[in-house]
């Protein structure tokens, strides 16, 4: 599960690398689509095809709105403000995925000892 967030974290950063004017704009929009649909993805699927609707009508396609959900839980905003700074710029990157890192093995650890 590591390996698989870290490569997607790679997978985006070569995206902005071909896209850079994402890293100057909306960038934290990009981080919170991104975190929405490999964290959420599924879930919000399969809650809203249960519902009869679409994550679309959900937030009435307004950004904000979709904005304001990714951001609701706190976790996810924690990942998206850690991961924003991280694909912003070089410097910021070594020490923003040490604690992403960190943040993933403690989640991690959280949800095991939930299991024991």
């Amino acid at each position: 599960m590591t390996e698989r967030r870290a490569q997607q974290e790679r997978d985006l950063s070569a995206r902005l690398d071909k896209e850079d004017r994402w890293r100057r704009g909306r960038l934290r929009d990009v981080v919170s689509a991104s975190e929405l649909t490999h964290e959420w993805g599924s879930q919000v699927t399969r809650a809203t095809i249960a519902r009869g609707t679409t994550i679309g009508q959900m937030v009435r396609e307004d950004r904000e709105r979709m904005w304001a959900f990714a951001e609701g839980m706190p976790s996810s905003r924690v990942a998206i403000s850690l991961k924003t700074r991280y694909h912003r710029d070089e410097a910021g990157r070594v020490l923003t995925y040490i604690l992403v890192t960190c943040l993933i093995r403690a989640e991690m650890v959280f949800k095991c000892s939930k299991l024991l």
